[in-house]
């Protein structure tokens, strides 16, 4: 499913790290990173933290164009998200797909991000890293 859509959203369980967030990047798809802001500096080091909270902050937006019900965990629902459905839902969500599926922008920083992933987020490449360190004991 992440290979086929634009936008995954994603946050912290049971801990800060898990395969999803990977998964996702791996995959093409931009992550909408809940509470990226509150993560630790020490924590999730290798993800691009600053571009995710980047993209969450300019394009957040787009999830109020979804039921906030089907999309959001309780933690996450607020009368906020609810309204700006109700507001959205008034509007044509042609507009959305439109401007998803045509701007260059959304398809650049998608092939940013997997081009990311690709050179600083696979096993190869941290198992690479982790022999280096320990050689340098």
């Amino acid at each position: 499913m992440y290979q086929d859509s634009v936008f995954a959203l994603t946050y912290r369980k049971g801990g800060w790290d898990c395969f999803r967030h990977y998964e996702i990047l791996m995959n093409g798809c931009i992550s909408f990173h809940l509470e990226i802001d509150k993560c630790p500096n020490k924590t999730l080091e290798k993800l691009p933290k600053d571009l995710l909270k980047e993209i969450l902050k300019k394009y957040e937006w787009i999830l109020s164009n979804y039921n906030p019900f089907f999309i959001y965990k309780y933690k996450f629902l607020d009368i906020k998200k609810i309204m700006l459905f109700l507001i959205s839902s008034i509007k044509s969500k042609e507009n959305l797909e439109n401007f998803i599926h045509k701007n260059e922008e959304i398809f650049e920083i998608k092939k940013q991000l997997l081009d990311y992933t690709k050179n600083n987020l696979t096993t190869e490449v941290i198992a690479k890293e982790i022999i280096e360190r320990a050689r340098s004991f």
